[in-house]
Formats: structure tokens, sequence, C-alpha cells
């Protein structure tokens, strides 16, 4: 690999202090950005990063290189590694690998296995070259989420050819939609049509289709597309654009669950906002009826004295009439 690590170094120093913030290994890896977690089936990586958890970072996050890598021992795998660094709302920012790789399951159990593996059986044993685009093999569509400094130790596999990309031209939300858009675009595993070859050609190809990238590094010792002198894929006129068209329906989905979550919130945070006015405005209803309650008993209590005072004006009355009668008969002050 003589030419890229020369521009590898170059990027890491021009890029390292992206996003405003100081890069850094984060305390607590956020979900699903856990390094060296075991691999994600591309569907459940698009749901967990396009959740209502997730989302807001995914966006934020972007991809700035994407590396088309071939195994160069035994097995001619092909497979994608992404750098992107992942921006947090809070915290700092960090930096990941992501692999991203079409294996094949297994026809007699669920474990994926490399797809090249099931290359090298079947061209060394199927006289109909068709052996496995007609059966009913299974792609196994994988995500893997790898350090940092993955791509400076390559072991087993060079990189092949290597775009760059500007900050922030490429979030991981849509690099995920696109990942996700050549997967359900043709899950059936198919030998010369449908294998790794294929699958990361593709996704590397519509990048630099749709964001017109030039900056672009080739290695030429390492045949891409190519087992060894064979080239187990046949180019399918127009499905490139069949690929952007579905990654744009799965973009505007991915909007879709953001706008209605951000309603939702909307919604909530006004219901939240009534409850509290109407718990205001209960409390008030309720501190007003106490003081009228206690007005009340004031008044009651006023009423009772006054008919009290009343009452001791009545009876005081007739005492001091009576007392006046019985001094003036006596002609003396009474005793």
């Amino acid at each position: 690999m003589p030419i890229i690590p020369h521009f590898r170094a170059w990027l890491s120093s021009l890029l390292f202090s992206t996003c405003s913030h100081r890069m850094a290994t984060p305390d607590v890896p956020l979900l699903p950005f856990d390094v060296d977690a075991d691999p994600i089936n591309i569907k459940v990586w698009w749901s967990w990063m396009h959740s209502t958890t997730h989302i807001d970072v995914a966006r934020r996050s972007y991809i700035y290189t994407i590396s088309h890598c071939k195994d160069t021992t035994g097995v001619k795998h092909e497979f994608l590694v992404l750098e992107a660094h992942i921006c947090p709302e809070h915290g700092e920012v960090y930096t990941i690998c992501i692999k991203v790789e079409r294996t094949v399951r297994d026809r007699d159990g669920p474990s994926p296995r490399s797809s090249s593996t099931s290359i090298n059986d079947s061209v060394a044993s199927a006289a109909d070259s068709s052996d496995i685009s007609s059966s009913n093999a299974k792609a196994a569509d994988l995500i893997t989420v790898l350090p940092s400094d993955y791509l400076l130790r390559p072991s087993g596999w060079e990189v092949g050819r290597e775009l760059h990309l500007n900050a922030g031209r490429l979030s991981l939300a849509d690099i995920a939609s696109l990942i996700s858009s050549a997967s359900t675009s043709a899950e059936p595993y198919k030998l010369f049509k449908q294998n790794c070859y294929w699958f990361s050609k593709t996704i590397f190809d519509v990048v630099l289709q749709e964001f017109k990238v030039d900056d672009v590094v080739v290695n030429p010792n390492v045949a891409l597309g190519h087992y060894h002198s064979i080239s187990p894929w046949i180019p399918e006129p127009g499905a490139l654009n069949k690929i952007v068209s579905e990654w744009k329906g799965k973009i505007e989905i991915g909007n879709n669950i953001k706008s209605s979550f951000e309603k939702q919130t909307e919604a909530n945070a006004k219901l939240d906002e009534e409850k509290k006015r109407g718990d205001e405005a209960n409390a008030k209803l309720d501190e007003e009826k106490k003081r009228g309650d206690e007005l009340a008993k004031e008044l009651q209590d006023l009423k009772l004295l006054h008919e009290a005072i009343q009452n001791q004006r009545l009876m005081d009355g007739p005492l001091r009439r009576s007392s006046s009668v019985s001094g003036t008969s006596t002609g003396r002050p009474p005793l």
C-alpha cells in the first residue's frame, strides 16, 4: 500500500480539530457507535441510527473518508471502511472506523461467513456458474464499529481506493441510509451479481457520483473487483440510479421520523404547558376557595358575636329599668 498512507497522515492532521471540539475517545460510548462491538445487521443499525435517541448525533456526525478494501490472503473478500467523526451534543468529538461488508449465510445455518469464502468454494466446485445465483442463499450485510486507527494497521488486507470528503458533506445518518438502500435493493446473495464486490463498489460509486468527488486515491497494486483472474461481478445498467432513488426515499423516511418525533415532542411540550397552566389555575382556585372559606368563617364568627352582643343588650335592659324603679319608691339609693 505505497500511496495511501501519505494522504492518511495529511488528512489526520487536517481533520483532527473539526467539529469545533478536541478529538477523544468518549468515556461512555454511544450505541450504535460502540467500538469493538459485535457485527450489527445493517437493518438493525439503521434503525438504531434513526431512533429518537441517536438521530441528532447521527445527523451532526459525518464521514470524511471511505476506503474500498480487499483481503490479500486466501479469500479475496472486499469491504468498505468509513472514517467518521462522532459529534455528540455534549462532550468531546471522537473518531471511529465503520466496516461495511456483504457476507453470505450458510444455507444450513444462520451464521454469516465471508462472501469471498463462498466465492472460493463455488468457483472451484461449480460447473454451473449460477450455483449460488439461482439458490436461496441469504446475504448477511453487516456493520462493525472499529477503533479510529484501524486503517493504519492493516492485517491481511489492503486499501484499493479511497475517497475524501469535506467536513459535514455526508452525514452518518445519510450514509447509513445509503448502505441500507443497497442492502435492501438486492437481498439475495448472488455469486456473479450481488456479492461483496458489487456491494462495496455500489456504495463507493454512488458517493462518487452524487457528491462529485474528485479527491480519490487509487492503489494500483490492488485489483478490486477480481477474484484472482476472475471478475465475479457483472455490471447492470442503471443500477446506481436505482440505488440513488431508493437512498433518497430512505433519507425522506428518516427525515419524516425526525419530523414526527419533533412534532410529537412539540405537542407533548404544549400538553405539558397546558397541564402546568391548568394546575396553576386549579391551585389558584383552591387558594381562592380556601380564602373564601376563611372569609365565610370570619363572617360567621362576626355574626355570632353580633348576636351575642344583641342578646346581652336585651338582657341588660330590663335589669337597668328594674333597678331604676326600685330606687325611686324608697327615696333612698338602692343598697
